[in-house]
């Protein structure tokens, strides 16, 4: 059996530990300063100490914005714990439904942990990161999610 198989089919990698999954119509401005998206999750450390996160989020951006997500140990997210990594770069005036996922380290095992999702911008001209449904008209946007999995990495 190769490697990436014995990854793949490995019973510590890709199990939940938790979901937060937010379909309440919601918009956030985003700008030049971190913002907290409504995702936050709590989950017990893995024997690893190592978890990856997935964040599901539609961004409507102004144009020429580079629209980042990131991970925080707090509810106000100043202490960043993933760095804000890219999910779109905005050209124009764009709107697009935006999925990443990112790599937490140094975990102790069977330690609580919570985080919190949050977005980001390279100006402090605003792009709105929303989600929610809102029935058949332009605001119906697909849900907020915030995934937390075991990564054997």
């Amino acid at each position: 059996m190769a490697n990436w198989e014995k990854v793949i089919t490995s019973a510590s990698n890709g199990i939940i530990l938790s979901q937060k999954v937010d379909d309440t119509q919601q918009s956030r401005t985003v700008g030049s300063s971190n913002v907290k998206l409504k995702g936050f999750a709590n989950f017990v450390a893995p024997a690893n100490g190592k978890v990856m996160y997935e964040i599901q989020v539609w961004v409507d951006g102004a144009s020429s914005k580079l629209c980042k997500v990131g991970v925080a140990s707090n509810s106000n997210v100043s202490t960043v714990v993933v760095p804000a990594r890219r999910i779109a770069y905005v050209d124009e005036s764009d709107q697009v439904i935006c999925n990443i996922k990112m790599m937490e380290t140094g975990l102790t095992a069977g330690t609580t942990y919570s985080r919190w999702a949050f977005g980001i911008t390279n100006s402090s001209t605003t792009s709105a990161y929303k989600w929610g449904y809102g029935g058949t008209t332009s605001t119906d946007w697909p849900p907020l999610i915030l995934t937390v999995m075991t990564a054997g990495l």
